[in-house]
């Protein structure tokens, strides 16, 4: 019998984590979406729903851009700043930026940026999970 539990307790240490980490590895979700103006450096985006979110990417639907810094504001008033300093190219996405603490409830997210070309204006989508 102890034998038993020892190898059901073992199981259970390999298993937990790895349903953890399956469940960060989900699929990102559209959580907001915007044409930057491209009249200042700066935009902010709300972000629809109430779920606890673990990262966050911005993305370019039609028109390349630089993304510069974003700062997002929690629905509990915090708020993370983070540095991006990337190229987003049309179709592409930054790197996912992780946010601090245990699943934040993200209520708008303002977008630091500088247009590329002339033209047309970005489409940005803001995706989370």
């Amino acid at each position: 019998m102890r034998k038993c539990s020892t190898l059901l307790a073992a199981s259970l240490i390999v298993i937990v984590p790895t349903v953890a980490h399956a469940s960060r590895n989900s699929r990102w979700r559209s959580v907001g979406l915007q044409v930057i103006k491209g009249k200042g450096d700066r935009d902010t985006i709300r972000v629809r729903g109430d779920r606890r979110d673990w990262q966050i990417r911005v993305c370019s639907v039609n028109h390349p851009f630089r993304l510069h810094s974003v700062e997002i504001r929690f629905a509990n008033g915090g708020r993370q700043h983070a540095d991006v300093r990337e190229r987003i190219d049309s179709r592409d996405c930054n790197r996912p930026i992780d946010l601090r603490g245990d699943g934040r409830v993200i209520d708008q997210v303002e977008l630091h940026y500088s247009t590329i070309g002339s033209g047309l204006l970005p489409l940005v989508r803001v995706e989370a999970r």
